[in-house]
């Protein structure tokens, strides 16, 4: 899943690209473009393409030999490989931007606490020989950090939500530092996928790091 608020869009390349298409076949393909956008890979199975789409498996046959070339398959589902490229162009952009950003709050950091009047460590502190793992350790060690899974969501408006997959998710977003949901967009849209597949879904994006 992604936190990126914006995808890049050439109307001449798709106007070009699907003039002589249905206007069926031509949003089917602009909302998996979307949920591609936000889930990083689409289900292979049609049943969950269905689901997706809100639409029965005859109007997937009736659309999907049109579509279905715009696709490729990957280790974890379908992509499109241009709208992948610039999806990990703009992570790798958004990633920069936070380091360079927590860079450049460590450095004023630490300029405020060097002109600081120092203090002695408290005997309990100077201690402890044990500190406490960071949240991002006791994740990869299965150990996931205590989350409120609605975090400002009313979780009872999402039907079909897996909350172990749920709470995974918050909990490696909660050891990146990120902000917390305040809608319950995110929520829905790992809803519409099968119990099974939302717990992959949300693995595959801790693998490659999404937001």
């Amino acid at each position: 899943m992604s936190d990126l608020p914006m995808m890049p869009w050439w109307p001449k390349d798709y106007i070009s690209a699907t003039r002589h298409w249905t206007l069926a076949e031509k949003g089917a393909y602009f909302d998996l473009l979307c949920f591609q956008w936000e889930l990083g890979v689409l289900p292979e199975n049609p049943k969950d393409l269905c689901k997706l789409l809100s639409i029965n498996q005859q109007e997937l046959d009736e659309i999907w030999t049109r579509i279905s070339p715009k696709f490729v398959k990957v280790r974890k589902g379908l992509v499109n490989k241009r709208l992948e490229q610039h999806r990990s162009k703009a992570h790798t952009l958004h990633n920069n931007r936070r380091s360079a950003g927590r860079s450049g709050g460590l450095a004023k950091a630490k300029k405020a606490a060097s002109k600081a009047p120092s203090k002695r460590p408290s005997k309990r502190l100077a201690k402890s020989k044990h500190p406490s793992p960071s949240p991002s350790k006791r994740l990869k060690e299965g150990k996931t950090p205590n989350v409120n899974l609605n975090e400002n969501v009313n979780l009872n408006e999402v039907e079909g939500l897996n909350l172990d997959a749920w709470g995974k998710w918050l909990s490696y977003r909660a050891s990146r530092r990120l902000a917390k949901y305040t809608t319950n967009k995110i929520a829905n849209q790992l809803a519409k996928l099968p119990k099974d597949r939302q717990m992959e879904c949300v693995d595959a994006s801790i693998d490659q790091v999404y937001m």
